[in-house]
């Protein structure tokens, strides 16, 4: 039956899209857009997809910084070191996992010096030991760390090139004279050759001798 004039027919109009926007063509496409907003130059999520993003960004986050530091520890700390080639430091001193001795004999005056007990990886085990014992625990202590200077650092006691102060608080210094009258020099030898100067440095091998004097030594204090 036709229409009858005046009365308006029920179309449904189409959606105006805003400027800039896609309008969606399917009940899918109306239910995405419901969603989403759809912006000129991208999207942009519901608040709550954010709120999940942003959680599970934080706890992956958190469980690489987790990862990192328990294998940075695990690095450091391993005795063995990995394929049981040892944890390197720098140089050729004792590395994680060494244990080597070196004899020690300190004398001040003609005077035998026995070291008390003393902690690190450059330690003594105590009165009559008369040894140098490296093990080093970190890579700090390693290589280059392994030093006769750290050895002595370990005690309450200093002793350089050019002086030297006693468990007691006694300073000896070059040309200071000995109760004989001798005037005294420190002289420190590795294996028989003169390290004085550059004893400190030194990393003591396995079966390395070690002496330290308080002496007169032939030429000097004269």
């Amino acid at each position: 039956m036709p229409e009858s004039k005046g009365r308006r027919r029920n179309r449904a109009r189409p959606s105006r899209s805003r400027r800039g926007s896609i309008t969606p063509t399917t009940p899918a496409a109306t239910e995405t857009a419901r969603k989403f907003n759809w912006p000129r130059f991208g999207l942009r999520l519901r608040p709550r997809t954010w709120r999940k993003i942003r959680r599970w960004s934080f706890i992956s986050a958190a469980a690489i910084f987790a990862a990192l530091i328990i294998g940075s520890f695990a690095l450091s700390s391993f005795p063995g070191g990995i394929g049981g080639q040892g944890l390197s430091g720098a140089g050729d001193g004792a590395q994680i996992g060494d244990h080597w001795h070196s004899t020690l004999l300190m004398e001040i005056c003609g005077e035998t010096i026995d070291l008390p007990a003393s902690d690190g990886g450059v330690h003594s085990h105590g009165v009559g030991d008369g040894l140098i014992h490296v093990h080093p625990y970190n890579l700090e202590e390693a290589g280059l760390g392994a030093n006769i200077g750290r050895f002595f650092d370990s005690f309450p006691l200093e002793i350089y090139p050019d002086q030297v102060e006693t468990l007691e608080g006694e300073i000896y210094r070059n040309g200071d004279p000995c109760p004989d009258g001798t005037i005294g020099t420190v002289q420190v030898l590795v294996n028989g050759q003169d390290m004085t100067e550059t004893f400190r440095e030194y990393t003591p091998k396995d079966d390395d001798d070690v002496k330290v004097y308080f002496r007169e030594v032939a030429g000097q204090g004269q």
